[in-house]
């Protein structure tokens, strides 16, 4: 069957793929770029679309949406599911403003309606008063696209543990490229709120629902630490001889 998207602006449709199909409707990306003849780049913009109930017609969730083009040449936008959660989904959004970078930069959106709205995430409580909403800042993750120069971990959630996820990051007027101003960052409720829970890039995994989160540098020594009070408190592990 057909699908129909919104006529774009430069009504060029180059490639479109399937990102989700969960909750009775679809998200797919939607690569708008075509190339310009007189400077040899690459012009446009590359937009999440979600459809209705039947999967066929399309409107527009979120434009800018960060992409990459992988070996077999299908789309991967830097988009993920928050796992067990209804409705609730991270993106990576480009920015075109040379203000702050020549090529522009990312920002993580979030929507807790399925692509109805999407909004930036707030910043820790404990780190309000230094990022304002106001002032454009925000929590920035890294979702999943490791085009983006930072050996980082993505975003972890899990299906046996519910409203919980790990992700790297930092706060600020966009997503930190370089990995070591990245830290580690814990929610319990549905990615409504976050907490700081380790400073700088980490490997994690969790486990027994989530009750329990094992953590080690991205760099340097090997020590594995764990925790059973969500990032509370930490315990190294004692090898066993």
């Amino acid at each position: 069957e057909e699908a129909y998207f919104p006529v774009h602006s430069t009504g060029v449709q180059k490639d479109w793929q399937v990102l989700d199909e969960s909750e009775g409707c679809l998200f797919a990306v939607v690569d708008h770029h075509q190339l310009n003849v007189t400077t040899a780049t690459y012009q446009g913009e590359s937009n999440l679309y979600v459809s209705g109930t039947h999967g066929r017609r399309f409107s527009i969730s979120l434009r800018n949406v960060f992409f990459v083009r992988q070996s077999d040449r299908t789309l991967a936008a830097d988009f993920v599911p928050l796992e067990a959660v209804r409705g609730v989904y991270l993106a990576t959004e480009h920015i075109a403003d040379r203000r702050i970078s020549a090529a522009g930069y990312h920002r993580t959106m979030i929507t807790f309606n399925k692509g109805g709205q999407w909004q930036m995430i707030p910043a820790p409580s404990a780190e309000a008063t230094t990022c304002r909403r106001r002032d454009n800042c925000s929590l920035h993750l890294h979702l999943k696209v490791v085009d983006l120069r930072a050996d980082v971990e993505p975003v972890l959630s899990a299906v046996h543990a519910p409203g919980i996820a790990l992700a790297t990051g930092a706060t600020g007027q966009n997503l930190q490229l370089n990995a070591i101003n990245n830290n580690v960052y814990l929610t319990q409720d549905g990615a409504v709120t976050w907490t700081k829970i380790l400073d700088g890039p980490h490997r994690y995994a969790f486990a027994n629902r989530g009750s329990i989160i094992c953590v080690v540098p991205a760099s340097g020594t090997l020590a594995v630490r764990w925790s059973t009070d969500y990032g509370a408190s930490w315990r190294p592990v004692v090898p066993i001889t």
